[in-house]
């Protein structure tokens, strides 16, 4: 597959990911609403300029504009994150019930770190932390400070690792290995940050395509299953948003990081999250998911919409 066409396939999977985020969206708004809308057209796929929205939605004309846009806990937060699993999840799987018991355990990363084992063998990378946590687990004391934690850079490792040891919650969790990252000590600062980007790039398109009795739509997406929460999601939005004169009618958080996407409402009408009734979360199942580390393999739009909304 050449470059041409690999990103023709990329493009191709991201219009069909962000078509399945707003039908999931527009699924939970119709049986809020008792309406019945779906998408109509795509103005910026055929008018390509700044100001055409991403979708008109409505049943026989135009009802809603609708924005779709991602939003990162840091920058180049989702690239790190999938990086990041992609080179430590196997080690969950691998040590399963083969650590010290009583306890559980973390091994722990920087963000941003993850992408400097770009160009060198994650194998290798992986196989030098899976030695290093089996010799260093039965050396670490669990509730008794410092000696509950090792942090060490590792040959052939281009980033520190740190291995701490807990009281297990359950005893399922006895002997269990989990992966996470360190946050960046401004993180609340950094999302605030990127969600008042979000919210300066899209309030103006979004009422400026508002014609005659059209409502609009922001639909935000998150995709941090480390560092990202909807409540801090939240948070960062009413801050944001606050003494904003733009504001679409409706706004939702669409989490996408589990296999079956979460979505919540921040704003419907003249409420606000979180005193919204029944504000979330709502469960979908999507069939397709784009990824910006699947890019290249080569996608094709989803049947049905690509989604299916649970109660």
């Amino acid at each position: 597959m050449n470059l041409v066409e690999k990103t023709i396939n990329m493009s191709v999977a991201k219009d069909a990911h962000e078509e399945a985020i707003c039908l999931s969206v527009l699924s939970l708004w119709n049986r809020r609403s008792g309406q019945s809308v779906t998408i109509l057209e795509r103005p910026e796929k055929k008018e390509r300029n700044s100001e055409a929205v991403d979708f008109l939605v409505g049943k026989e004309h135009p009802q809603m504009a609708v924005e779709h846009t991602r939003i990162e806990s840091y920058a180049n937060q989702i690239e790190d994150g999938h990086l990041f699993v992609g080179l430590l999840q196997p080690l969950e799987l691998k040590l399963k019930d083969t650590l010290p018991r009583p306890g559980s355990y973390q091994l722990t990363i920087w963000c941003g770190t993850a992408a400097w084992s770009r160009g060198k063998k994650k194998d290798n990378i992986r196989r030098a932390i899976e030695e290093w946590v089996r010799v260093t687990a039965p050396t670490l004391k669990m509730n008794k400070p410092p000696h509950h934690y090792k942090t060490e850079r590792l040959e052939g490792v281009p980033f520190d690792v740190t291995l701490s040891k807990f009281e297990a919650m359950s005893e399922v969790r006895n002997g269990e290995l989990l992966i996470s990252m360190f946050s960046p000590k401004d993180l609340e600062e950094q999302r605030a940050t990127r969600v008042d980007r979000a919210l300066g790039d899209k309030c103006p398109k979004l009422l400026k395509a508002k014609v005659g009795d059209m409502q609009s739509m922001l639909i935000l997406e998150s995709d941090d299953i480390v560092l990202a929460n909807a409540h801090a999601i939240g948070r960062a939005f009413i801050e944001k948003a606050h003494g904003r004169l733009d504001m679409p009618d409706f706004v939702y958080l669409v989490e996408t990081e589990l296999s079956s996407p979460i979505l919540w409402i921040l704003k419907e009408q003249n409420q606000w999250y979180p005193d919204i009734g029944s504000p979330g979360h709502f469960q979908t199942e999507m069939t397709h998911r784009y990824r910006t580390t699947f890019a290249g393999r080569g996608s094709h739009p989803p049947k049905n919409g690509g989604f299916e909304m649970t109660e």
